[in-house]
């Protein structure tokens, strides 16, 4: 075939996503030469014989003929599982079509609609993204709400706390799983305090929330009026401990990614979101190593894709009914896979999405997950700086914030020698730090944390103060609330 003359050229892209536990591999055919200005950039010659794995997200240029009507190919879909979905016809024109939306179910032997074969297009990167996903309607999908709350813990102002509620059925009249975030959690969210809604994958969204490889059964059937406890033995809330890794907000991130509004976040719709943000980043700095994987790796600390990837095989794993080792898994090469394929999709999201703070820090946030400690301070003023030219607008001084960074990275620093102290405390106490120690770390960061807002108040007045981190001044904020540390019983919040 001969090319068409460049002026036809119309570049765009073509995604494939994986959000199911198989791996599925792609056969491309019937495609029409003259809808096409490349020999190389087109699905049948890019993507023919391309397997997607779990949680894996993979984009190519498609150099489509502007002329051309439609620009359609036929894909057949095989799962690692055994199923097929044959013949399913995709038009990569509709790249371009903001509006356009398409539904195939791949169903099992039973008849029963197992996985769901979706594409919709982003017109402002003319790509034409085709996910496999479990179906909405499916028994490991609830509806789900996230919900926030003034922060006034026994009279000391805290951030505005942020949860997550899955649902029976979309009446929302009676909760499946309330997820506290580290503090509680109302079911009968009121419309006024609703920040999010959508579809939750429930089995993944609580190995997110409380790993346990060593008591998988007790995990997905655990007392549905239980809150997740903060320091369980063999792993914790979010794969985080509450203030070293992040706090409320940061947890409602990381269940997010395990429902269909993966692209979304929290910060934005709830008070100090930009606070806790130049603080943790979305999806905070790190991630616990469950207990029964440390004893085996003798690692205490993983990024948050792995983690992801972690809790996304044990998903799988479990519901395949397999068994589960997630030792072995730490470090193969299933797991490099599914990491690297969940910073694939989240630097995706943030090349494409309309939220520019999003678009600006998902890099931030990429760079924080391959980094060491050392420079966490650096990130977190990186965070700060974009996240105060996007809320001042008009009134953003760059001398002004720098100062405030400097005043920040004296906090993180304090916060990382913290870090060294409880790697210390973590190994001499099996994985569960004592009350003083916490109690301690709590009130020297509160202090800090004090001392860092009024630098930010006396440098920006109360106005900018409010503009930058929708925090109203007073004379108590604090970032942490020790009974979350320290929960003194295991009791549901309300």
């Amino acid at each position: 075939m001969t090319s068409n003359p460049l002026k036809w050229h119309e570049v765009t892209h073509l995604r494939f996503e994986n959000f199911v536990g198989q791996a599925y591999t792609l056969h491309i055919y019937n495609t029409d030469d003259y809808d096409w200005c490349s020999n190389t950039d087109r699905p049948n010659k890019n993507f023919n014989g391309v397997t997607i794995k779990p949680a894996e997200a993979i984009t190519k240029d498609e150099r489509i003929n502007r002329y051309a009507s439609d620009c359609p190919f036929t894909v057949d879909f095989t799962f690692a599982d055994g199923l097929t979905c044959k013949g399913v016809r995709f038009c990569q024109k509709n790249a371009t079509n903001l509006d356009y939306s398409f539904t195939q179910p791949v169903k099992g032997k039973d008849g029963k609609t197992i996985y769901e074969i979706t594409d919709h297009s982003d017109k402002n990167s003319k790509t034409l993204i085709i996910s496999v996903t479990y179906p909405l309607n499916s028994s490991e999908h609830r509806p789900f709400k996230v919900g926030k709350s003034d922060a006034f813990i026994r009279g000391v102002n805290i951030l505005e706390h942020s949860y997550l509620v899955s649902y029976k059925s979309e009446d929302y009249k009676s909760f499946s799983t309330r997820y506290a975030c580290f503090g509680g959690s109302n079911p009968n969210i009121e419309n006024k305090n609703c920040v999010l809604s959508g579809s939750c994958h429930e089995a993944l969204a609580r190995n997110i929330c409380t790993f346990n490889p060593d008591d998988t059964e007790v995990l997905l059937n655990r007392s549905k009026t239980k809150e997740f406890p903060t320091f369980p033995k063999t792993g914790d809330s979010g794969g985080m401990l509450y203030g070293w890794h992040g706090v409320c907000h940061t947890l409602a991130n990381r269940l997010l990614l395990a429902t269909n509004r993966d692209d979304m976040t929290v910060n934005d719709y709830v008070n100090g979101g930009s606070l806790s943000l130049s603080l943790y980043g979305y999806w905070g700095k790190s991630n616990l190593m469950p207990y029964s994987v440390y004893k085996k790796t003798n690692k205490f600390s993983i990024d948050f894709p792995s983690y992801y990837s972690m809790c996304e095989h044990l998903t799988s794993t479990y519901q395949a009914g397999n068994p589960v080792d997630m030792a072995a898994f730490w470090g193969s090469e299933l797991c490099e896979a599914g990491r690297e394929g969940f910073i694939s999709r989240i630097k995706y999201y943030g090349k494409h999405s309309t939220n520019k703070v999003f678009s600006e820090l998902v890099p931030v946030e990429v760079e924080n997950w391959n980094s060491e400690a050392a420079i966490d301070d650096v990130i977190a003023q990186k965070r700060l700086d974009i996240i105060a030219r996007y809320q001042l607008g008009g009134e953003y001084d760059s001398g002004q914030i720098n100062r405030l960074a400097d005043s920040l990275g004296d906090f993180m620093r304090a916060k990382m020698g913290w870090d060294t102290k409880l790697d210390a405390q973590m190994e001499a106490a099996n994985a569960r730090p004592d009350d003083s120690f916490l109690n301690e770390f709590a009130d020297d960061i509160n202090r800090r944390f004090m001392v860092f807002l009024a630098n930010c108040r006396e440098v920006l007045g109360d106005d900018r103060f409010n503009m930058l981190f929708d925090l109203i001044w007073t004379d108590d904020f604090r970032l942490l609330d020790k009974s979350m540390l320290i929960p003194e019983t295991s009791e549901d919040g309300e």
